[in-house]
């Protein structure tokens, strides 16, 4: 369940979260992530699930991508930027 209360509700605005992330250091660590375990090569399919804003779209080559996340506001702030190359779909997981 995902939690609207206090910061948590502000972390759930994708400017805010992209910002919070680079303050704290989480986007050096992501890129770390990505490089030292993911290490996607060119044409490799990369499926990202809690995918966010697709911030990992740009440590990763040229990849087919797809993201998934909760948070119809973060699906939407993928498009504009990324645009065909990060699909991203919004979709909750059944209640149980």
């Amino acid at each position: 369940m995902q939690s609207d209360s206090g910061l948590l509700r502000w972390l759930n605005v994708p400017f805010v979260y992209n910002a919070f992330s680079a303050a704290v250091g989480a986007n050096a660590l992501r890129r770390r992530l990505i490089e030292n375990h993911v290490r996607a090569k060119p044409g490799d399919k990369v499926i990202d699930i809690g995918c966010g804003s697709a911030l990992a779209l740009q440590w990763l080559p040229e990849v087919q991508y797809v993201g998934l996340d909760i948070n119809p506001a973060s699906v939407a702030f993928t498009r504009p930027p990324h645009g065909a190359e990060a699909p991203a779909v919004c979709g909750r997981s059944p209640p149980w």
